[in-house]
């Protein structure tokens, strides 16, 4: 399965930027998973930015979990899931929280994210891309909440897996990932 991932932070400028929340969503916007940590594992680090652009946008209520009941409730859905596949337009941030959060590493995860933006299809369709990109928000999502824009990245991505562009990106990635999904993308055996 291949999963689309978001996370919110307390911001670009920090050398250890802390996680305020996370989403991941299913290509097929069938299964999702979103969390937020307590203010008080953030809040004192946040950049005046993500003060007014993220945290007014958070849930809280059921969504909000201590990072150890975080761990074990995204763990427990990511096993239930079977082998899975993430995708991300910000992997050195996003991922690395992942990777922070699930210790140990769940063996049904790919190790390696896959990177992928308004910028992954070099070609001709790099502005087929832009134009799909220019409507997501349409929805009702707003920006800058992770589960709004890990299912903005998924619509981005099933945009473009009608681009004639996308094939050689599906190329790209089976040769990389041995990931049964990516390896159908490309129209090689799952």
């Amino acid at each position: 399965m291949i999963l689309f991932l978001d996370t919110e932070f307390t911001g670009l400028g920090h050398r250890w930027p802390r996680l305020i929340s996370i989403g991941l969503v299913s290509e097929d916007g069938a299964h999702w998973f979103y969390a937020e940590l307590p203010q008080e594992t953030y809040l004192d680090k946040c950049e005046s930015w993500v003060l007014g652009n993220v945290l007014p946008l958070l849930n809280g209520g059921k969504y909000l979990m201590q990072p150890e009941e975080l761990r074990k409730r995204l763990t427990a859905w990511l096993d239930s899931l079977g082998d899975t596949v993430v995708v991300s337009d910000a992997p050195g941030y996003d991922f690395n929280f992942l990777r922070a959060i699930l210790r140990p590493w769940p063996c049904s995860v790919d190790g390696t994210p896959v990177a992928f933006d308004q910028n992954s299809l070099w070609s001709s369709g790099t502005i087929v891309l832009d134009e799909g990109a220019s409507h997501l928000g349409q929805a009702g999502r707003k920006a800058h909440h992770a589960l709004n824009d890990a299912n903005d990245l998924r619509d981005l991505w099933v945009y473009a897996k009608g681009l004639a562009a996308f094939r050689a990106f599906a190329e790209q990635l089976a040769s990389a990932h041995p990931h049964p999904d990516l390896q159908a993308l490309a129209g090689g055996t799952p």
